[in-house]
C-alpha cells in the first residue's frame, strides 16, 4: 500500500511540476489574463486606483441592469436600456460598451432569453481626464504585461474600441478645445499661417465643429457628430470635402501621444517625424474581432475567440488640425427606382456611377446608398419619389449630391446642371421604366448648418461586419465589370446596405500634409469612390453569423477587389478578414510603418489584429501569445 502510495505521490508530484511550467512558459509567452500567476494583485490595482485619484473603474456590462442574476440588476434601469440600445448616446457614454454587439462576443445583452457575463469587456477602465491618467494606464500594462485598450466613443466597425480581459484607458473625458489664428508647431522655427483647432483626443465631432462654427470656420469631419477626434483621423478620415480639402489626416499639423514607454511626445514636422508620419493614418487604436481562420479564405466554423488589444504607436491626448473659412453649401438629394425584377435596373446603375469621374471633376460629392428588393409599403418616406400605394417591391438608387460654394463657379445650377442630363439619359434610354426625382437644390449658408444641425443619432446595437474597397476611375469607366461588379455584390441575400460614395478629386489626389507625406492608403489617391457594404446577424447564432461573414469576405468583398485588384480598403470601414490585409488598409505604406512599429515599441505594449506588426502574436483561446517560432 506505501508502495501505491509513493508511486501516486511521484505521479502526482510530476503533473504538478508539468502545469506549473506550463503556467511559467505561459506567463512568459502570453500577454496576462484574469487568472493567469502573472496577473496582477489586488493590492497592485488598489495602488493603480490611488495613483490617479480613484478612477479606477470596474464596470458591470451596461444590458446588466436587465439579468436579474446581475448585482445591478433594475427594472426601470432596463427599460431605459432597452429603448436606447439601438442608438450610439448609450454606448458612447459607457465606459466598456461598444456600438456593435458581436465586437463584445454578444456576452449581455439587453434582451432575454440570453446570458450575461463581463467576458466580452475590458475588466479594468481607467478613466483618463488628463494625461498623466493615460500614462499610468500604459505603464501599468506594460510592467504588468497585460493587454491595452483603449475606448473614447466606441463607434469603430472593426471593434477597435474594446477588448476582453484587459485594463481599458477611456479617453472620452480627455477634451479641450482652442483656436487660434496660426499655429506653430512645437520645437519648429516656422509659424503656419492657417487658422487652426487644436482638441483634446476624446472630443467628439460634434464638439470641435460647433466650436470651429463659433468662430466662422470649417474643419474635416465625418458624418456623425459623436464620432471622436482619435480613430477618426488616424484611420484617414474620409468627409463631403474630402474631394476638395483632402483626408482628414493630410490636415493634421501636430498630436501629442503618451508612447509605449510611458513618455509624453510631440509629434509634427520637426519633431519625431516618423511617429508624425506613421500616426496620420495608421489607425492606432486597438482593435479585436471573432476568429474564424487565418487562412485566406473564410471557413464557416463555431469558434468565436475574441483578438485584443491595445494601439498601435500610443494614446492620443490631443490633436492640432488646420481650418478653413467657413462656406455656403449646396445639397440635392437624387432617386431613381425601377420594380423588382427589370433588368435595365443594373445597366441604368452602371451607366450612372461610370459617370462619378466626371462629377468628381466637377467637386461633386455624393453619399448614397443602393437599395434592392424592398417594398414601399408602410416604409414611404425611404423611397421619396416612388408611388407607395400598392406597397410595391422597387431596386432603387438614393443619395445626396453635395457641392461647396468655393468659387463663382459653383451655383446653384451647375450642380443640378450636372446631374439633370445622367438622368434624362435613363429615362430616355428606359423609357417608363424608371421613377426619377432631383430634389430642388439647397443652399445651406455653412456646412454645420446642413449636416450638424438637427442631426439625429446615429444607429447601434446590432452584430455587423462591413467591407470596403477604394474605387479608381478607370474601374469606374469599365463598364461591363462595373455591373458585373454591382449584381455580385448585391446579390448577397444577406446585405444590409450598399453605398457608392463618390469621395475622390483633385483635392484628395494633390494633398501635401505637413512634412510632405503621411501614412493614408495611397490608394484613396486616385480613389473616386468609397464602396461600402455589410451583412448583419442574429445575435448569439453563431451558424448564421460565420456563413454570413464567409460569404462577404469569399464573395462579396471579393466582386470588389476584382474591379479594381491594385487599389486598397479603408481601414475605418474595412472586413478584418481581408486576406492581405498589411497591403490592403497600408498599400505600400506597410513596411515603413512595420519598422517603425518595431523601432518604438519592440515589446508591443500596443497590439492589435489585424494591425501593424501584430504578425508576432496569436490568440490562444482568449489569450494573446507570441507566436512561436
Amino acid at each position: 500500500m506505501i508502495f501505491y502510495r509513493n508511486i501516486a505521490l511521484v505521479a502526482t508530484t510530476l503533473q504538478s511540476l508539468r502545469y506549473a511550467s506550463a503556467e511559467q512558459s505561459e506567463s512568459l509567452s502570453c500577454k496576462a489574463s484574469l487568472g493567469s500567476s502573472n496577473w496582477p494583485t489586488l493590492s497592485q490595482w488598489t495602488a493603480l486606483n490611488a495613483s490617479i485619484s480613484g478612477r479606477l473603474l470596474k464596470p458591470p456590462p451596461p444590458a446588466a441592469v436587465c439579468h436579474p442574476e446581475q448585482p445591478t440588476y433594475n427594472i426601470t434601469e432596463c427599460a431605459i436600456a432597452q429603448q436606447a440600445w439601438y442608438t450610439l448616446p448609450l454606448h458612447t457614454e459607457n465606459s466598456i460598451s461598444s456600438a456593435w454587439n458581436n465586437w463584445n462576443n454578444d456576452s449581455c445583452l439587453p434582451t432575454l432569453p440570453s446570458h450575461c457575463s463581463g467576458e466580452g469587456y475590458p475588466i479594468y477602465v481607467i478613466n483618463a481626464t488628463c494625461k498623466e491618467d493615460a500614462k499610468a494606464g500604459v505603464d501599468f500594462a506594460r510592467k504588468h504585461n497585460i493587454r491595452l485598450n483603449v475606448k473614447s466613443s466606441g463607434h469603430d466597425y472593426l471593434g477597435r474600441s474594446t477588448s476582453p480581459n484587459s485594463v481599458s484607458i477611456w479617453t472620452h473625458h480627455l477634451k479641450g478645445i482652442s483656436i487660434s489664428s496660426s499655429f506653430r508647431p512645437r520645437g519648429c522655427n516656422i509659424s503656419i499661417d492657417v487658422p487652426a483647432l487644436t482638441a483634446g483626443g476624446g472630443n467628439q465631432m460634434g464638439e470641435a465643429n460647433l466650436a470651429a462654427s463659433n468662430e466662422g470656420l470649417y474643419i474635416l469631419s465625418g458624418g456623425s457628430v459623436s464620432v471622436s477626434f482619435g480613430g477618426y483621423i488616424t484611420g484617414g478620415g474620409h468627409s463631403a470635402l474630402t474631394s476638395t480639402y483632402g483626408m482628414a489626416a493630410d490636415s493634421v499639423l501636430e498630436l501629442e501621444i503618451v508612447s509605449p514607454t510611458g513618455d509624453f511626445l510631440t509629434l509634427n514636422e520637426c519633431q519625431n517625424q516618423d511617429l508624425f508620419w506613421a500616426v496620420r493614418g495608421v489607425c492606432t487604436i486597438q482593435i479585436f474581432h471573432p476568429v474564424l481562420c487565418e487562412r485566406k479564405r473564410i471557413e464557416a466554423t463555431n469558434e468565436l475567440v475574441s483578438k485584443g488589444g491595445g494601439s498601435t504607436f500610443g494614446v492620443i491626448t490631443s490633436v492640432t488640425v488646420r481650418a478653413w473659412p467657413e462656406f455656403k453649401f449646396l445639397t440635392t438629394a437624387v432617386t431613381f427606382g425601377t420594380v423588382v425584377g427589370n433588368p435595365n435596373f443594373y445597366p441604368a446603375l452602371t451607366y450612372f456611377f461610370s459617370q462619378f469621374p466626371h462629377l468628381s471633376s466637377l467637386g461633386i460629392t455624393s453619399y448614397n446608398g443602393v437599395i434592392i428588393n424592398s417594398s414601399t409599403a408602410g416604409n414611404a418616406s425611404n423611397f421619396p419619389g416612388l408611388p407607395s400605394t400598392n406597397g410595391t417591391d422597387y431596386s432603387s438608387f438614393q443619395g445626396i449630391f453635395m457641392l461647396p460654394v468655393l468659387s463663382a463657379q459653383n451655383t446653384t445650377s451647375s450642380l443640378s446642371d450636372a446631374l439633370k442630363p445622367l438622368l434624362a439619359k435613363i429615362s430616355s434610354k428606359y423609357p417608363e421604366q424608371f421613377i426619377v426625382n432631383i430634389s430642388n437644390v439647397t443652399t445651406s449658408p455653412t456646412f454645420y448648418d446642413w449636416w450638424f444641425k438637427g442631426s439625429k443619432p446615429d444607429y447601434a446595437g446590432i452584430d455587423i461586419i462591413t467591407a470596403s474597397r477604394l474605387i479608381g476611375a478607370d474601374a469606374l469607366r469599365n463598364t461591363d465589370a462595373l455591373e458585373t461588379t454591382l449584381r455580385g455584390v448585391l446579390s448577397n441575400p444577406a446585405l444590409v446596405g450598399f453605398n457608392f460614395y463618390l469621395l475622390g478629386g483633385r483635392g484628395l489626389a494633390d494633398a501635401v500634409p505637413r512634412g510632405g507625406s503621411d501614412a493614408v492608403n495611397p490608394a484613396w489617391r486616385k480613389a473616386i469612390v468609397h464602396a461600402v457594404t455589410g451583412v448583419s446577424w442574429t445575435p448569439l447564432d453563431n451558424a448564421d453569423r460565420d456563413q454570413k461573414i464567409a460569404y462577404l469576405t469569399n464573395n462579396s468583398t471579393q466582386y470588389l477587389r476584382d474591379l479594381d485588384p491594385d487599389s486598397g480598403a479603408y481601414v475605418n470601414e474595412a472586413n478584418p478578414y481581408e486576406p492581405d490585409w498589411q497591403h490592403t488598409f497600408w498599400g505600400s505604406n506597410y513596411e515603413r510603418l512595420l519598422e517603425i512599429k518595431r523601432k518604438v515599441d519592440p515589446g508591443d505594449v500596443f497590439w492589435c489584429q489585424p494591425c501593424v506588426g501584430s504578425e508576432g502574436w496569436e490568440m490562444r483561446g482568449n489569450k494573446v501569445c507570441k507566436v512561436e517560432a
